[in-house]
């Protein structure tokens, strides 16, 4: 069931804090370990999107900067996502079989600040192209490559706790972020593949976003009960 409330919302930032608010302790998505499945609420959802936008900020990427993601499609994946159009950012995605090279022309088209990467061997990648990425600041290890961040890249995990340290001194910057997004504002770069020239890359702000949200969730008759794989 969408509230109506929900359906008023102008940007995804707003309609996900207030899907975290309406649904605290409904299951917001389960990951598979091991032929098991563990649920993470809404309330959970949310602390972790909120205490990654607010890593971000301390670590000093800025409101509206854009950071690069280049690995598989994973909860931290979309967590960072949704962290970064909280800031007023976006993320511009990197196809996992990408080249260093091809990697490299979408980070430095898309102007990213922050690289984050979930394979040891794109963290190393990441390493042997920052000389030839100049807008990149930090790089970030999540999965597999978090066990060889060193001491060049935050882990996801240390991500966040440098979010809830932040909480503590900044009470509202999260909400107040937030409420500082437009309709018009970016909320992600989606690259083509580059298969006939360079990847270009298009710009859809949360108007477009919540216009397909809006259409799929009428199509396909989704509702708060509904489980998707």
């Amino acid at each position: 069931m969408v509230s109506e409330s929900i359906r008023q919302s102008k940007t995804i930032s707003e309609v996900f804090v207030k899907r975290v608010a309406e649904s605290a302790d409904a299951v917001a998505y389960e990951t598979e370990h091991g032929g098991a499945w563990t649920p993470t609420t809404w309330r959970e959802y949310g602390d972790q999107v909120k205490f990654a936008a607010l890593g971000l900020l301390s670590i000093g990427v800025q409101r509206r900067e854009r950071i690069a993601i280049w690995g598989a499609t994973t909860p931290e994946c979309t967590v960072l996502d949704l962290a970064a159009m909280a800031l007023g950012g976006c993320t511009a995605g990197i196809y996992q079989t990408n080249t260093p090279e091809q990697a490299a022309y979408i980070i430095n088209d898309s102007a990213s600040v922050l690289i984050a990467v979930d394979h040891p061997g794109r963290l190393e990648s990441s390493r042997a192209i920052l000389h030839t990425t100049p807008s990149v600041r930090h790089l970030l290890a999540w999965g597999p490559a978090a066990s060889h961040s060193g001491d060049d890249a935050i882990t996801f995990e240390g991500l966040l706790s440098r979010g809830r340290a932040y909480a503590g001194d900044h009470p509202t910057a999260f909400e107040d972020s937030v409420a500082a997004i437009t309709p018009d504002t970016t909320a992600v770069l989606v690259y083509t593949s580059g298969t006939t020239g360079p990847p270009k890359g298009a710009r859809l702000s949360h108007k477009n976003c919540l216009f397909c949200c809006h259409g799929c969730h009428e199509r396909l008759g989704l509702t708060g009960d509904s489980s998707n794989v």
